[in-house]
């Protein structure tokens, strides 16, 4: 018939070609075609770059880390085994630790011997994060060559070239003192099967075409950061109706289908269309597949993330790790290569492929379909999975070791909002996840974000039986002005027993500091005082020193004292008063007045039983 396949598939035993009506009709005739249909235009993720996605890129701040773990060079090549140490990952560490993968390296866990498919848009291989990166092979299924860095600067091709770098980066990069990937001793096959300029609906054949090919190399792992949506055409609507997000009927979702039966374990975005519910991509619907939502550092959900549930309220996404200002390799055509941050379910996808690479190093034994319910068990919402975080970021150590101890930090608590240029207290739980005893440990404080003081750093974790809990603190934390354009912040741990040293993160925001009245007060609340919360006095220059709080009628005479010799912070801070003091204030109007050796201020407080 003279017909020329652009693409075949084994697999879904079928063919993608170009017919005219008349070719059609006749291929309709052939006694072994079942059927013929139109390939599908769909809009995909990454889409076409926008000016506003490289508005998401920022250079980490304060630069490269302080310094290196001693013993450790300052350029090292992948063959250097990590030890954990927060300063051997830079900036890279928090995204890494909301997983446990420190731990992992800690042990001499790598990715070593375990074969990674990325499938992306393209990838810039002469990124120095790359430089000694095992690639066994790759192959552009787009353009039908084994070339799949495709940035020409003459034609302005190759724009895909930057989402798969950030992609390949994240997952098996290695800079030390900057960025490390989980697996970055990993060997990865390369597979560009979309094209970012225009859409194509051959694009889901072309990825089931580079699932084959990875299957054939005996691949472990695919990881891929893409995803497809119903797009309606001019004429008529084309795609996928949310009945058909079933987990069986998208042309990508058939694939990793037979991926996983082939004993493939396939690791997607869950999409960046949230927070609809149902925002969900293919082959995300998937029920054998790992779909991967977005975290911001501090644990909560990126708005951005996209959300279940799939067809028949199946939960997705199935997990998720840290997609927003995450740490990796950067590169545009207007860009020199760097390390970078950005977000989307693009970035979490890889972290969790990188630490399943781990795990299949680890644990060989393991079939892909146990390794999934072993991950999502591990998850830190594993109890009470949702459709907005599913059963939340795994836990690595407690898959790789399931009959040891895992003790994870599951919840701060603040005496307030961390504010800039004010004293906080921290307060953190330990929980034991593991299935036997913990030992006991003696935590120091490792490293800070620049512009954060703690005081009393070291505590001892006594041994936690499994499920157990304990809360530690109060540390006292201050932040400093310097913080000022930081929207976040993160305290590193190191936590040492006789057997094990374990490195913990925790991540927050930080409030821009207050604006202090002249007379050195800014607020008193909750005005009214009912007496059933605690109140408090927020001030800052010129009162300093030390100070006395007092409440005072409308006649001026006093009525209690609140508190004597109390020692202010030379910034400002704030002065919190237990309800229980409000048993001595009758109802009325009164005054609060702070009397510090640099000056008086006072404020109106109303009091209402």
């Amino acid at each position: 018939m003279g017909i020329e396949p652009r693409v075949v598939s084994h697999w879904l035993n079928a063919v993608s070609a170009p017919l005219s009506g008349e070719e059609r009709r006749a291929a309709d005739a052939l006694p072994f075609v079942r059927r013929t249909a139109r390939v599908r235009s769909l809009s995909a993720l990454p889409p076409e770059p926008r000016r506003e996605q490289w508005d998401r890129w920022e250079r980490p701040p304060g630069g490269s880390a302080p310094g290196l773990p001693q013993g450790i060079p300052a350029r090292a090549d992948r063959d250097t085994l990590l030890s954990g140490e927060p300063d051997a990952y830079g900036e890279s560490f928090g995204q890494l630790a909301m997983l446990g993968v420190p731990d992992l390296h800690a042990a001499g866990l790598t990715g070593a011997n375990v074969l990674i498919a990325s499938l992306d848009s393209g990838f810039h291989k002469e990124h120095f994060v790359f430089e000694g990166l095992d690639i066994t092979s790759e192959y552009d299924f787009i353009d039908g060559d084994g070339q799949t860095q495709n940035w020409d600067p003459d034609t302005g091709q190759g724009w895909g070239d930057y989402h798969g770098t950030l992609t390949l980066s994240a997952m098996a990069g290695f800079d030390l003192g900057e960025l490390v990937g989980p697996a970055y001793r990993a060997s990865v096959m390369l597979g560009r099967t979309e094209e970012v300029i225009f859409e194509k609906g051959l694009e889901e054949d072309t990825y089931v075409q580079a699932l084959e090919w990875a299957d054939s190399a005996g691949v472990d792992i695919v990881s891929t950061s893409l995803g497809y949506l119903n797009f309606p055409d001019e004429d008529e609507p084309w795609g996928y109706s949310f009945e058909e997000l079933d987990g069986k009927t998208a042309v990508t979702t058939r694939g990793v289908n037979r991926a996983a039966a082939r004993g493939i374990l396939v690791i997607t975005a869950v999409g960046n269309e949230g927070p609809d519910a149902s925002s969900l991509l293919v082959p995300a619907d998937s029920d054998s597949v790992l779909a991967i939502g977005a975290l911001t550092p501090w644990g909560d959900l990126a708005g951005f993330s996209s959300r279940g549930p799939a067809y028949e309220d199946r939960i997705k996404p199935d997990l998720c790790a840290q997609g927003y200002r995450t740490v990796c390799g950067g590169w545009a055509p207007s860009i020199p290569p760097e390390i970078a941050r950005a977000s989307g379910s693009s970035l979490s996808t890889p972290l969790v492929a990188g630490l399943a690479a781990l795990l299949v190093e680890a644990r060989p034994e393991l079939t892909a379909m146990e390794l999934i319910g072993l991950l999502r068990a591990s998850g830190s919402r594993a109890q009470d999975p949702d459709n907005d975080f599913g059963y939340g970021a795994p836990w690595g150590p407690l898959v790789a070791w399931p009959d040891s101890a895992a003790v994870v930090v599951d919840s701060v608590r603040w005496a307030f909002e961390p504010r800039i240029g004010e004293s906080n207290h921290l307060r953190l739980r330990f929980t034991n996840r593991g299935s036997a005893p913990s030992e006991q440990l003696t935590a120091l404080v490792h490293s800070l974000t620049p512009g954060i003081d703690a005081t009393e750093p070291a505590f001892v974790l006594p041994s936690l039986q499994p499920g157990e809990s304990e809360w530690i603190g109060p540390l006292r934390v201050g932040f400093r002005a310097e913080l000022a354009a930081e929207e976040w912040a993160w305290i590193n741990w190191s936590l040492a027993g006789e057997r094990h040293t374990l490195y913990r993160q925790v991540a927050f925001q930080v409030q821009p500091a207050r604006v202090i009245a002249r007379d050195g007060l800014a607020k008193v609340g909750p005005n009214p005082w009912t007496g059933q919360r605690d109140l408090f006095i927020e001030y800052g220059p010129p009162l300093g020193g030390t100070a006395d709080l007092d409440v005072f009628d409308v006649t001026g005479r006093l009525v209690v004292r609140l508190a004597r010799d109390v020692q202010l912070e030379p910034r400002g801070g704030r002065i919190i008063v237990d309800p229980r003091h409000a048993n001595t204030i009758p109802n009325g109007i009164f005054y609060i007045q702070l009397r510090s050796s640099t000056g008086t201020a006072s404020r109106a407080l109303l009091r209402l039983r």
